[in-house]
């Protein structure tokens, strides 16, 4: 019974509000632009390979070292790929010092482009294992496999 009286209150309370910004508001809104978008004929069918280099080659990046995190992303399908974007995350602050946002662009049908991304473990990086995850998104929405 409490819930219901206090349901009606809240109504009451919210009805007048609205109905005072309505009578107070007499402005007329300009014009907008609205761009359209013509769906691509073909998609594009975009691949992404990700791979780390470092020069001990032990596959682990030291302190005060520096290595590099490839991405080569593949547009194998008959469609252009248009605004590409890549954002790395990873869980926490690892410590690491890389770029965390990339502009990829735009992807001819056959066609791929090579991203190196420079990455730094600084003198006071703890020992662990840092998982990223790699984010990419298409203007239409063909995101890579």
């Amino acid at each position: 019974m409490k819930k219901n009286t206090l349901l009606s209150i809240t109504l009451m309370f919210c009805i007048p509000v609205f109905a005072i910004q309505a009578q107070t508001h007499k402005q007329r809104s300009g014009s907008k632009r609205v761009s359209i978008r013509k769906a691509p004929k073909y998609p594009p069918v975009l691949e992404a390979t990700v791979s780390f280099q470092e020069p001990s080659a032990n596959k682990f990046l030291d302190a005060e070292e520096s290595g590099h995190i490839t991405v080569i992303v593949k547009n194998s399908g008959k469609g252009k790929a248009a605004g590409i974007v890549l954002s790395i995350s990873a869980r926490g602050d690892n410590g690491l010092i890389y770029s965390k946002a990339h502009e990829v662009g735009d992807l001819k049908p056959r066609q791929e482009r090579k991203i190196s991304i420079p990455i730094t473990a600084p003198f006071t990086i703890a020992s662990r294992a840092v998982s990223m995850t790699f984010n990419f998104s298409e203007k239409n929405g063909f995101e890579p496999d």
